[in-house]
């Protein structure tokens, strides 16, 4: 037996039996409890776990980055889920794990094709690299001031990093050096740019870049 709670002015919560009631955003959610087992039933349960399980891998160090580039993407999911979904493709190949592939992945959503790319090109330091960005101001309303974010992992999949805010694209349109940590020294590192709208109501594609430290 069990008890739950709730009116249409105090969110529905609780549990009866196996049905566990709960509310995520303002959403009455309804699901049965997880079973309790350890291996999976199936050849799809086992797919489907190591899938998540790589992905999640994957990712867990571009959280910060993700939580802001799939922001309000997924409908009924937190950013970081749709980060995943939109992820999943690089990390299976057929029912085997395969080995991700960087310039594959998303850390932002894309939904705003307006707001165009970012380039980044070898800082003058070991620890540093220039991003320059396009501005087009005259071209778009607000171009300008976009926000553009960055985060870098090295070949080895370690030392993932985000840097976020790291100016606009006004501020970025002459170069603009971000030290990146002694911790990427001498590394063949990976980088992801996006753009976002100074009201976070969108963000860019992903653009990756490669590059080698000093």
């Amino acid at each position: 037996m069990g008890t739950y709670k709730g009116s249409p002015l105090n969110p529905w919560s609780g549990k009866v039996g196996a049905v566990q009631f709960s509310n995520w955003m303002g959403i009455l959610v309804v699901k049965s409890m997880p079973q309790s087992y350890n291996d999976a039933k199936t050849a799809a349960q086992i797919v489907i776990r190591a899938r998540a399980a790589a992905i999640s891998r994957l990712l867990s160090g571009f959280l910060s980055a993700i939580r802001l580039g799939f922001k309000g993407v997924g409908v009924n999911m937190s950013a970081y889920n749709a980060g995943q979904k939109a992820n999943s493709a690089i990390v299976m190949n057929g029912t085997q794990i395969a080995a991700a592939s960087f310039p594959g992945i998303s850390i932002s959503d894309g939904n705003a094709q307006a707001l165009g790319v970012a380039t980044g090109e070898l800082g003058v330091t070991s620890t540093e690299v220039e991003v320059t960005c396009p501005n087009n101001a005259d071209n778009i309303d607000g171009f300008g001031t976009d926000i553009i974010h960055l985060a870098v992992v090295k070949e080895d999949g370690t030392k993932p990093s985000s840097f976020l805010a790291i100016g606009t694209r006004a501020t970025l349109a002459g170069g603009v050096n971000v030290d990146i940590g002694a911790a990427y020294e001498g590394a063949v590192c990976h980088g992801y740019l996006f753009a976002q709208r100074a009201d976070g109501s969108a963000q860019s594609d992903t653009r990756y870049f490669t590059f080698e430290m000093a």
